[in-house]
């Protein structure tokens, strides 16, 4: 979480709230291996989608 947090330049608190925020938003776990692939799908379905 450091690292990641690191990475984009925020404290790691922070991006630990916005996980949580996103997680509560979509209705599953960013935090599990079936969580990310979900939602680098969607994502990606969406990046598809547009015009």
């Amino acid at each position: 979480m450091r690292a990641a947090a690191a990475g984009i330049n925020v404290h790691h608190s922070t991006l630990q709230d916005r996980l949580t925020h996103a997680e509560h938003l979509l209705g599953w776990p960013l935090r599990t291996p079936q969580g990310r692939l979900r939602l680098q799908l969607a994502l990606t379905m969406r990046r598809l989608a547009r015009p």
